[in-house]
């Protein structure tokens, strides 16, 4: 039985302007995906963008593993001065973000 179909998929995609970036998610942000996701950000700093703004628009569901994650990358972009924020999340998402006191610290439009 071929259970690659079954196999979590992230879509990540990168646009750059004016020396920001913006990180279009696509699929679910959980403990399966969230290495794709600090692997595209991690990418993303090494061109030391003044900011990265993470698109959530396409995000469906995200986990414990998805939060953290992000919180993990905000902290490392901090680090270096480059600001992380989220942007066009859902209602699901932003209620989480809300939930757990997070949605200021990463920014979230």
């Amino acid at each position: 039985m071929d259970f690659s179909e079954y196999a979590p998929v992230l879509d990540l995609r990168r646009l750059e302007l004016d020396g920001s970036v913006v990180l279009a998610v696509r699929g679910d942000l959980d403990l399966d995906t969230v290495p794709e996701l600090r692997d595209g950000i991690t990418q993303c700093l090494a061109h030391r963008p003044t900011v990265i703004i993470v698109d959530l628009h396409d995000v469906g569901f995200m986990d414990s593993a998805g939060l953290g994650t992000l919180l993990e990358c905000h902290r490392r972009a901090s680090s270096v001065g480059v600001r992380l924020r989220v942007a066009s999340a859902s209602p699901l998402i932003l209620r989480v973000l809300r939930m757990t006191g997070t949605a200021a610290t990463l920014g979230v439009e």
